[in-house]
């Protein structure tokens, strides 16, 4: 058998949540890691409005 095609290429990064869920890859996903990570985790908030909550 020969291969008519390169093995693909690894992961340079994933997000996985924490039961496990790949929730994002790089490359693999056609969004953003910060599309993911607003979509997973809301929005990002400032530290001054972190400590204010």
């Amino acid at each position: 058998m020969t291969a008519t095609e390169p093995p693909a290429p690894g992961l340079d990064a994933a997000l996985i949540r924490p039961d496990g869920y790949i929730a994002w890859t790089h490359p693999g996903t056609d969004h953003d890691l910060t599309h993911a990570l607003t979509h997973w985790f809301g929005t990002a908030r400032s530290v001054a409005a972190a400590h204010q909550a």
